[in-house]
């Protein structure tokens, strides 16, 4: 793999924890002492967060550990597993604010403004810190991204945990907005009108990354790339005339992997060499696939064909080749 670990990166994870931990114990004591339930509803939010970081810092500390003969792609499917986790969680509690706020509706209570906009506006800034950090794309090889969009550096794993923190802002923001017009109307029932939003805003989101987690671990085609368009590109290359059993999947959301029968000339099998290299360039600079096994069968008229099997490592352009042959496979 190209892949560069950021040690860096749990670093971060590690600092985001630890002041997610302090922000928990300032907006649950606020909450409490002003009767808001958007504060509480947003300390809720942060009880996900410190889940989401733990378990993302765990996720980073487990993407580090090398592959191993069990673990051949090594753990950075961790992070995947941790953002359906998160996602999960998320949608709970969005469902547990909203049915709250119901019930404040219809019997609002009264709060403290002065205290749950203090909290709030604590949460903002130490948030703020930690989007900050959080926020900083990972150290990578440049060949293993080639073709691929350089503003979705962010791994899904971070990018799960960046929304727990950004999702607290704009809560944030909102209570203390909440705060102000209740400071200056008296009307209580704000605040759960305020949990409402929050909830719905945050639930979308949720639903975002955990569509994305379970798209990768169902081994799903890449957002963005259709199999019949890398087929039509793989046809477009001189000497490949039809490509079958094609197979393209996300071993995370920024390393992508392929597989493929090619339909080529008779030819000798080191002749095919230089065409094996067009193609995997092709693939790994339009796609953004480093990883691909390209089995080539071999274009003939003579009863069963003799297919050898080209396949390349990380875009390596001296493939493995294997010659075999298929019973009854013709052209």
């Amino acid at each position: 793999m190209n892949e560069t670990k950021d040690p860096r990166t749990g670093q971060r994870f590690a600092l985001a924890f630890a002041l997610t931990l302090a922000i928990l114990a300032v907006e649950v004591v606020g909450g409490l002492v002003a009767n808001s339930l958007a504060l509480l509803s947003d300390a809720g939010h942060v009880v996900t967060d410190v889940f989401a970081l733990g378990l993302g810092w765990f996720a980073v500390r487990q993407a580090a550990r090398p592959a191993n003969a069990s673990k051949t792609w090594g753990y950075h499917r961790a992070g995947i597993v941790v953002a359906f986790v998160n996602a999960l969680t998320l949608l709970a509690i969005t469902v547990i604010i909203i049915v709250e706020a119901i019930t404040r509706l219809q019997h609002p209570a009264t709060v403290q403004p002065l205290v749950m906009g203090a909290s709030a506006l604590f949460g903002i800034g130490m948030n703020l810190v930690i989007a900050r950090f959080l926020g900083t794309p990972h150290a990578h090889a440049h060949d293993d991204h080639a073709g691929h969009d350089h503003k979705h550096e962010l791994d899904l794993n971070t990018r799960a945990a960046l929304l727990h923190v950004l999702g607290d802002v704009g809560a944030s923001v909102s209570v203390i907005l909440a705060a102000i017009l209740i400071a200056l109307t008296h009307a209580a029932i704000l605040d759960a009108v305020i949990s409402c939003a929050i909830a719905l805003v945050v639930g979308f989101g949720a639903w975002r990354v955990g569509r994305d987690a379970v798209n990768l671990l169902l081994e799903g085609v890449p957002k963005g790339l259709t199999t019949e368009g890398i087929k039509q590109e793989l046809r477009d290359i001189q000497g490949v005339y039809e490509v079958h059993d094609l197979h393209v999947w996300g071993i995370t959301d920024t390393q992508r992997a392929l597989t493929c029968h090619a339909v080529i000339d008779d030819i000798p099998i080191n002749a095919s060499a230089p065409l094996l290299d067009r193609i995997n360039h092709m693939l790994r600079d339009r796609y953004g696939i480093a990883h691909t096994t390209v089995q080539f069968e071999r274009r003939t008229t003579r009863g069963p064909a003799s297919l050898p099997c080209a396949c390349s490592v990380d875009c390596d352009c001296v493939g493995t080749v294997i010659e075999k042959r298929a019973v009854g496979h013709h052209a």
